[in-house]
């Protein structure tokens, strides 16, 4: 972008010098001249679309990620609940239907039964 914008400003400076130095400024110049504006003017737009989509990209990226850690949050509340009503399910998931779904128990598990 930065050369870019230095080549566009270096070529309209050669221009404009040039076109100081002639009394008569020929049509293509000025041509070549608008046009070189009009592309600085197009980089510029674009530029601010590309800076206006990096920051919209990096707010929903964010708050994907905190909706993220808050549900691990949730999933860890409701886990500790499950565990903590003694093996009976709760109202809500008996009603939802849940509560035949058991998980596969995990080597941890077995190991703590026998201190039980």
């Amino acid at each position: 972008k930065q050369w870019y914008q230095r080549r566009v400003a270096i070529t309209a400076g050669d221009i404009a010098s040039s076109k100081s130095n002639s009394p008569i400024t020929s049509d293509k110049e000025e041509n070549v001249l608008q046009v070189l504006e009009l592309y600085k003017q197009k980089v510029k737009y674009l530029t601010g679309n590309i800076d206006f989509l990096k920051d919209e990209h990096h707010k929903i990226l964010k708050s994907l990620h905190e909706e993220i850690e808050r549900m691990k949050y949730e999933n860890k509340e409701l886990k500790f609940k499950l565990i903590i009503s003694d093996g009976n399910p709760p109202a809500w998931m008996q009603e939802k239907g849940w509560h035949d779904k058991k998980e596969k128990s995990t080597d941890c598990d077995s190991a703590l039964i026998p201190l039980l």
